[in-house]
């Protein structure tokens, strides 16, 4: 009884205390973050900002406390009389500790309190962090050390103890521990008091004390200061190169990703750091001596402590900015791209932009859209297309028309995907924007690489069948598109299926349109189709025929490019018709004439950077163009020949005429070149979409070629331009003993980057041959053997714009016409051939087909 009355006199006192303490904090603030000591100076709904200017930052400090908890775990394994643990404080390891008068720190445990810690280790160690962590600010920190943080209290006065009720938080705590911390200037050390509340021998009345009376803390991370000083380094780095960014990823930092993730965030994956541009000037100049930290420095340790406390991360994890103000400094952290991403921006708010503001610039695509009203409301589409500007732009024309949900396969080739356009993506509302796309897994073995579902984009399945197919499989890149795209084409439509709406297919290469009306006409099942694509069978019946599965919600596929015309003209000839309509806008006069010369001149600009990168000229080379009498190739035709002022052209095109149009040599076949062109051309460029350059042309040049350096340039689609050299100097990587002709050789893969970006440019393919080193070659293979006008900026805005605004008008036409009662036949319908812009038809209606 009578420990009960002195255990429950002791909690209202300590109640009592930590009421009125509340009282004296600011009126109307948040309840302050538990261990950094700083209520909100503002808030709105989504925005709160933190004042941690006066928290000081004592370095390594995890790791002192860490330390200090183990000695006293040791000593009370010993279990014979009571603890006391004195630790000498290193001026080199915890500075800023020595800093406030501290020579020592002392633990006293008595051996009623001291039984139970061994079994509540980890408790003792948090709550011991928690103590010093609160150090670290001015309301706590301050009342103990109070010169240290520049506040005013009588010499002769000793400062009051604190006192940390922890047995009132922690119901896991059976012992009902509390703990008191004073400072004794006199001997220069800290004492820590650890006292059983049921048996406490303190009379707290007659020792002046404040009770610090926060929540407990489940996790601290370790490596505060080490975290820093890398991000520092890093972003130090980042700004000397003139960038305005750096960012941090798992593999950099997995220790903090895995505290972030286990608790907060767990979908993190970079944690992006950006700053204005006149930052840059006061991160250099800032000065500092090797005994205090940098402004900076200590701005990002602060950070990462604001990062460490789970209230933060949730507020985070919630959609809420939060502002840190440290001196100088204003940090803004918030969350992006559902979680994966998580935003530091320094003194300015992240600019974050909306899709309309890539349609904005688009005026002939908005002129469309404001023409066709509602043109696609109810519709689903799906989309296949690049992570351009302007096909964000086509996006918000698609949704703004109505359509109900929108799920985008992006096709990637080479370059990245610009962090504004994933910010701007996954802001999106999830319910009816969905993103897809492939991460190509660069080797240095296998010039094709390899190719996984990337995670840029709309969070996967952990057992996505899909994946494991690509890792299991190691498709090229065709077919890796094909098994992904069509994957999540048929999720989505089996979605539409049971909301009785209809698909659309619009896309740029012809990945899935050839399929679907190939295996419709082949009589496949659902069954078969659904195991191909890596589908579980839902509750439709598995011998259902697959055209019948499909026809009721598909309205038909739209094509952008020549390639995928082509791909959905070939099943016409192997099969004689096609099961759905398949619009196109591949060979219009847009397309044909002013797109196809912009592309050539993004074709050879690309090739210009590169050639500059390594100390080479364009004007030198001699030029092997197949595919010369093409669209394309036409104007590369016409470019190149003002280009090569030194150098040579030759055309090589199934359309060729006989003789030298313009002064050019143009052939049918590369069999038709004579042998001195072949030898001593340095630069094929293909835009014919299919594999012309052979083994034998491959090896005539290794063999007796003049050049010591070969460059093989595509400018069509995928990777299908030098497929066959390609997988000929990929089986010479392979074979133990690999041979040119009668010549043993070696080959080797060497990655070749932009040296101002870092950016993947294609790869080198050195060959050597071992009895004559004087023949050695290198094939660059640029931009992977991917068309490398999309390495850059691909085709300027001002004739996307207008072939975009093309798109969507046949888009919109294919739908008014099925609604209409009057749907396109299943046929290839090529606008400015059968059909105009709006889908109708050039020729009197229906007597075409």
């Amino acid at each position: 009884m009578m420990k009960r009355d002195v255990g429950d006199m002791l909690t209202t006192l300590i109640r009592t205390q930590a009421d009125r303490e509340a009282r004296e904090t600011t009126a109307g603030a948040f309840e302050e973050l538990a261990t950094l000591g700083a209520a909100p100076l503002r808030q709105s709904d989504r925005h709160i900002a933190l004042d941690l200017s006066r928290i000081r930052v004592f370095r390594n400090l995890h790791t002192f406390v860490s330390l200090l908890a183990e000695e006293v775990i040791e000593q009370c394994a010993f279990g014979a009389a009571d603890i006391m643990v004195r630790r000498k404080v290193d001026p080199r390891l915890t500075p800023e500790l020595a800093a406030a008068g501290l020579d020592w720190v002392t633990i006293y445990v008595r051996l009623d309190a001291a039984e139970g810690l061994p079994f509540n280790h980890r408790s003792f160690g948090l709550r011991l962090q928690m103590i010093f962590r609160a150090l670290q600010t001015e309301r706590w920190g301050g009342a103990l050390f109070p010169g240290y943080f520049g506040l005013q209290s009588p010499e002769a006065a000793a400062p009051p103890a604190l006192l940390f009720p922890f047995h009132l938080h922690d119901a896991e705590d059976p012992g009902g521990h509390y703990y008191l911390v004073e400072h004794s200037r006199p001997g220069r050390f800290l004492r820590i008091t650890i006292e059983d509340a049921d048996h406490s021998r303190l009379q707290l009345k007659h020792i002046p004390h404040r009770v610090v009376d926060q929540p407990l803390r489940r996790s601290f991370f370790a490596d505060i200061f080490s975290t820093a000083e890398k991000i520092h380094q890093g972003i130090l780095h980042d700004a000397l190169n003139h960038r305005a960014e750096h960012v941090e990823t798992a593999a950099q930092l997995p220790d903090f990703f895995a505290y972030l993730k286990q608790t907060g965030l767990p979908r993190v994956q970079q944690i992006r750091f950006t700053w204005p541009t006149d930052d840059r000037q006061m991160i250099f100049l800032e000065k500092s001596d090797a005994a205090a930290l940098s402004e900076s420095l200590g701005m990002l340790v602060k950070e990462i402590q604001l990062l460490e406390d789970p209230a933060v991360l949730q507020m985070l994890a919630q959609g809420q900015t939060v502002e840190m103000i440290s001196g100088a400094f204003h940090i803004y952290c918030d969350v992006s791209r559902w979680g994966a991403c998580l935003n530091v921006s320094f003194d300015e708010i992240r600019e974050k932009q909306d899709l309309a503001d890539y349609l904005a610039p688009m005026k002939a695509l908005e002129a469309a859209l404001a023409r066709r009203p509602r043109a696609l409301a109810g519709v689903r589409l799906f989309v296949i297309h690049h992570a351009t500007a302007e096909v964000l732009g086509l996006l918000k024309a698609f949704a703004d028309a109505g359509c109900e949900t929108l799920a985008t396969f992006f096709v990637q080739y080479a370059g990245i995907v610009p962090d504004a356009y994933l910010e701007t993506l996954m802001s999106l509302p999830p319910e009816t924007f969905r993103f897809y796309g492939l991460q190509k897994m660069e080797s240095r073995l296998k010039l094709g690489g390899a190719y996984l579902l990337s995670r840029q984009f709309t969070p996967l399945d952990d057992d996505c069948a899909v994946d494991q197919a690509l890792a299991d499989e190691a498709p090229d890149f065709l077919g890796a598109m094909r098994l992904a795209a069509g994957h999540f084409f048929l999720k989505e439509t089996a979605s539409a299926r049971l909301a009785n709406r209809q698909m659309l297919l619009v896309e740029d290469g012809g990945y899935l349109a050839p399929l679907l009306n190939r295996f419709c006409l082949e009589g496949k099942t659902i069954g078969d189709v659904f195991a191909a694509f890596r589908l579980p069978l839902t509750a439709d019946d598995g011998a259902m025929l697959f055209s019948d599965w499909l026809a009721p919600v598909f309205a038909g596929s739209v094509e952008h490019t020549k390639n995928g015309y082509d791909y959905v003209n070939e099943v016409v000839q192997a099969l004689g018709k096609l099961r759905f309509p398949a619009a196109s806008i591949a060979v219009s006069d847009l397309k044909r004439g002013p797109e196809a010369q912009a592309c050539a001149i993004s074709i050879l600009n690309a090739v210009e950077s590169i050639l500059h990168r390594l100390g080479l000229i364009f004007s030198r080379r001699n030029v092997v163009l197949l595919g010369s009498a093409g669209a394309i190739g036409g104007f590369l035709k016409a470019e190149l020949s003002r280009r090569l002022a030194e150098g040579s052209l030759c055309g090589v095109d199934i359309a060729a005429g006989n003789g030298a149009e313009g002064g050019i040599r143009e052939v049918r076949t590369l069999d038709d070149l004579e042998s001195g062109v072949l030898r001593n051309a340095d630069m094929f460029i293909g835009v014919t979409g299919q594999s012309l350059l052979q083994r034998s042309h491959l090896e005539e040049i290794l063999l007796h070629g003049r050049q010591p350096a070969v460059f093989l340039i595509s400018g069509s689609t995928k990777t299908v331009e030098f497929a066959d050299a390609q997988n000929y100097l990929q089986s010479l990587r392979d074979a133990p003993d690999a041979r040119v002709g009668d010549r043993a050789a070696s080959v080797d893969f060497v990655p070749l980057r932009d040296l101002q970006t870092g950016i993947l440019q294609g790869y080198e393919v050195r060959l050597r041959f071992t009895d004559r080193p004087s023949g050695d070659k290198i094939i660059y293979l640029l931009g992977g053997g991917m068309p490398l006008n999309f390495l850059y900026y691909g085709i300027p805005r001002e004739i996307i714009d207008e072939v975009m605004a093309q798109l969507f008008c046949v888009s919109c036409g294919l739908v008014r016409r099925r609604r209409a009662g009057d749907p396109l036949p299943p046929a290839l319908l090529a606008v400015d051939r059968e059909i105009d812009s709006d889908a109708d038809w050039l020729v009197g209606e229906g007597k075409i087909f």
